[in-house]
């Protein structure tokens, strides 16, 4: 796995065969160099259970019922799943279970993507800049007040966004001439006064009006577009909440408490099973940081437990 890994940034330091440009790159040249080193990669093949013999986690149970035995298992789905869901809270101890059962999940970003028929014009924007990361926050008092507005569980009326456009550096994500927009809106809540119902597309008028006060041409571009709000990404990806760190990153919930004392060094209380997703330290983030140390302590020799 190790040696997959770095072959995968290699490709990457090296531009070779795959666009980087964007995470779908990455994750197409992680998958190749794990495909060259003997890897087998399951997709559409969700896992039901976790199987547990004489203490030792020996075995996953997939949705179909298949059992895929292994001497370790490493989960990067988050910590509340894994532990009460898939491995079940019998195998835990009364405080485990409750300090998991409280682990804080609940997003605070939505995500809406827009596919272009064109670069936007951005005015005043140097051309090599259209590829970073674009921050609409006009004001530190808009900031607050937006946070605010999450606090209270209400639509935010000014959405405080960050912006790229991800196909300027990999093409592969639109075709040719054409583009994709990502924007990630802070302090969405998860839930509004009345539901999101009334309110989804009021709140995209909202986040194109702001947009486009920075590229007037951008309503006229757009083709297609996909809102998703915290309820969308938690029933989406499974994270519980909509929240992309698996858990809050708040003091509470950092360093040798995340994701709970007992879990924060990648090992769980049931040998042969470690944590390895964002839920664990260091965090969120496209680091790679919990998977490593996961890994490196499970190629140590080190079962968990």
């Amino acid at each position: 796995l190790r040696l997959a890994i770095r072959e995968a940034m290699r490709v990457g330091a090296a531009g070779r065969s795959v666009p980087l440009g964007g995470a779908g790159g990455f994750i197409e040249a992680l998958a190749r160099a794990a495909d060259a080193h003997g890897v087998v990669l399951r997709t559409s093949s969700p896992v039901a259970a976790i199987r547990v013999e004489d203490g030792v986690a020996n075995a996953v149970v997939t949705a179909a019922g298949e059992i895929c035995e292994a001497p370790v298992i490493l989960s990067s789905a988050d910590p509340r799943h894994t532990m009460l869901d898939l491995l079940g809270a019998e195998h835990l101890d009364a405080g485990a279970t409750r300090r998991v059962s409280g682990i804080a999940a609940r997003g605070a970003t939505a995500k809406l993507n827009l596919a272009l028929d064109g670069l936007p014009a951005i005015p005043g924007l140097a051309p090599a800049h259209h590829g970073a990361r674009l921050l609409v926050v006009p004001s530190l008092e808009e900031l607050d007040q937006a946070y605010l507005g999450f606090k209270r569980g209400e639509v935010p009326l000014e959405p405080v966004m960050e912006m790229t456009i991800p196909s300027i550096d990999d093409a592969t994500l639109a075709p040719e001439g054409q583009h994709v927009m990502s924007i990630l809106v802070q302090y969405v809540p998860y839930e509004v006064k009345g539901g999101w119902g009334g309110h989804r597309d009021d709140f995209v008028a909202r986040v194109v009006d702001r947009l486009s006060v920075h590229a007037p041409d951008l309503r006229q571009r757009i083709v297609a577009g996909e809102l998703l709000l915290p309820s969308d990404i938690e029933a989406k990806f499974g994270l519980a909440g909509g929240e992309w760190s698996q858990g809050a990153m708040r003091p509470d919930q950092l360093l040798l408490f995340r994701p709970t004392p007992e879990f924060s060094g990648m090992r769980t209380t049931v040998k042969g099973l470690y944590l390895c997703g964002a839920g664990s330290h260091p965090g969120g983030g496209v680091s790679g940081l919990p998977g490593r140390f996961a890994a490196e302590l499970a190629l140590s020799g080190g079962r968990g437990g």
